[in-house]
């Protein structure tokens, strides 16, 4: 066994050193990309396997895809929400900063270039501990404000940041909801189709609902019963109403809506997560898995993701566990390879592990890519215009001998390879 080699032609019938790129026993060539370029695939006994080489611009490869950019955020970053904050038709990021970071913020707004990198942040002023943050429409002006989910003295606070129009903010309104914190996630949807974004957040005493009254303002919170973790409003029993799940300690929760505003008797759907989810992060996800029209959810389980197949009324078949080794942090589905099915995207202690889709509710095929962080969060979005979906990370980790934490958030471009089986 040797080391895979290259050796560039000088155009006379003698060649230039070679640059060693890794043990081989076999190797061949191809353009994978479709860049027009021929990239290289080694193939070894032992942990290396098969290895792709991306063929760079001047005959120098690459032995990872897609490339990854990190991002300094805050202290403790937890969730990011994704939407055109700006009005310039690129996706942005709000984030939530749980640990009110050394900078004395606790939110903050990454305004996209429009070739899927960010500007410096810009601060927020939420006040202390945002568990949570969404984004919507919410006094009805076209631009898109942000809502956050916080921690104040052991009790919790919606708070309203309503756009300026041009990606700053208005100072924040807040909304006391007297109940002791843990945990907190935060969706917003019409709930009782009238138009207007409204807020669901799940507490340790279960999940509160504010209606919007149309003017940026809320109704006082109407309460169901659940155990804590991330909340999510979709149409799962297809009579265009969004319903609610909520994944947390024991299983995935499901309300489904009366059309009102309002939600039937919850079912409890059992998982293999068996803890509460004290710090927030990206728990559930939701899409049709199996392709037969309707929404099915994946939860994050232990070591792995639970998959959820909807029957088509908005009830679930048992769960089907998707082993990931590493303690599961996160989950996210989109269509990565652009086949029409969605893959499922499962950040550990690991990294984060793509999960091919096999057509019928089914994962099987797999890649994983280093993070550089304890992951908190997967979302999901076309960050560069390109028409393909490209995925963002939350995450933070303390750094050795210091109370000092390493935060960022990690960008994946998806150049059509980010799911190497394609």
């Amino acid at each position: 066994m040797c080391r895979a080699g290259l050796m560039m032609n000088n155009g006379d019938g003698t060649f230039a050193p070679q640059v060693a790129y890794g043990i081989s026993s076999a190797v061949g060539v191809g353009d994978f990309d479709g860049d027009g370029r021929l990239d290289v695939v080694s193939a070894s006994h032992g942990r290396d396997g098969v290895q792709v080489f991306w063929n760079n611009p001047g005959g120098t490869f690459a032995t990872s895809y897609p490339a990854r950019r990190d991002y300094p955020a805050g202290w403790i970053p937890t969730v990011a929400a994704m939407a055109d904050l700006d009005g310039d038709g690129d996706t942005d990021l709000a984030i939530a900063d749980l640990g009110n970071g050394p900078d004395g913020h606790s939110a903050y707004v990454a305004l996209n270039n429009g070739d899927g990198t960010y500007a410096p942040m810009a601060s927020l002023e939420v006040g202390y501990g945002p568990r949570s943050i969404a984004a919507g429409d919410v006094d009805g002006d076209g631009d898109v404000d942000l809502v956050s989910v916080r921690e104040e003295y052991g009790n919790s606070n919606v708070t309203i940041l309503v756009n300026n129009g041009t990606g700053t903010f208005a100072d924040g309104v807040d909304y006391r909801i007297d109940v002791a914190f843990v945990g907190g996630s935060i969706a917003m949807g019409d709930l009782n189709g009238d138009g207007r974004p409204d807020l669901a957040i799940s507490l340790p005493g279960g999940v509160n609902v504010l209606m919007n009254n149309g003017n940026g303002t809320f109704a006082a919170k109407v309460d169901y019963a659940a155990p804590p973790g991330t909340i999510v409003l979709r149409d799962l029993n297809g009579d265009r109403k969004p319903d609610m799940a909520v994944a947390g300690a024991g299983g995935v929760t499901v309300f489904l809506n009366t059309g009102t505003g309002t939600f039937n008797a919850p079912l409890l759907y059992p998982t293999t997560r068996t803890r509460n989810e004290d710090a927030p992060g990206t728990y559930l996800a939701v899409s049709d898995v199996d392709g037969d029209g309707d929404l099915d959810l994946v939860a994050s389980g232990n070591n792995g993701a639970d998959v959820l197949l909807n029957y088509g009324n908005g009830t679930f078949a048992p769960y089907a566990h998707n082993a990931v080794p590493g303690d599961t942090s996160a989950v996210g589905l989109g269509d990565l390879d652009g086949d029409g099915r969605p893959e499922l995207a499962v950040e550990s202690l690991l990294g984060l592990t793509m999960l091919r889709n096999n057509g019928d509710g089914t994962f099987g095929r797999e890649a994983t890519y280093p993070t550089r962080h304890d992951p908190t969060a997967i979302a999901m979005g076309d960050l560069n215009g390109d028409g393909k979906l490209d995925v963002v990370t939350l995450g933070s980790v303390q750094v050795p001998y210091s109370s000092m934490r390493d935060s960022s958030f990690s960008v994946l471009l998806n150049s059509g390879l980010i799911c190497p089986w394609r």
